[in-house]
Formats: structure tokens, C-alpha cells, sequence
């Protein structure tokens, strides 16, 4: 289960960083940028990055 989820955070960091279209034009991803905006939704994946590394350290500490 870690691993899933700083695999799912790294990718969403490095999707954020680089802004790669592939992960903005996915459907799920879209509903987000038509709310916050292209780099709006850069940010907010940046903060679900930080929430998925919290939950990982989470689930490690039980």
C-alpha cells in the first residue's frame, strides 16, 4: 500500500513540475482544471502530493 501511494504522489509531483498534458487532458484531471485553472490545478496536485506523503508515513507508523 505505501508504495502505491508515493508512486501516485511522485507521479503527481512530477506531473505538476512539468506540466505534462498527458495527465491535464485525462478526464478526471480535466474536472480540476476547468475549476482552479491550468495552474491551479498544478497547485492542488502539489498539496494532494503532500496529503499522499502524509498518509504514506501514516500508514507507516501503524
Amino acid at each position: 500500500m505505501k508504495i502505491f501511494i508515493f508512486g501516485a504522489a511522485a507521479l503527481c509531483l512530477l506531473a505538476s513540475a512539468f506540466n505534462w498534458d498527458w495527465f491535464f487532458n485525462n478526464r478526471r484531471a480535466c474536472f480540476f482544471v476547468k475549476i482552479f485553472g491550468r495552474n491551479g490545478a498544478r497547485i492542488f496536485y502539489v498539496i494532494l502530493v503532500f496529503i499522499l506523503i502524509y498518509t504514506g508515513f501514516m500508514a507507516n507508523l501503524q
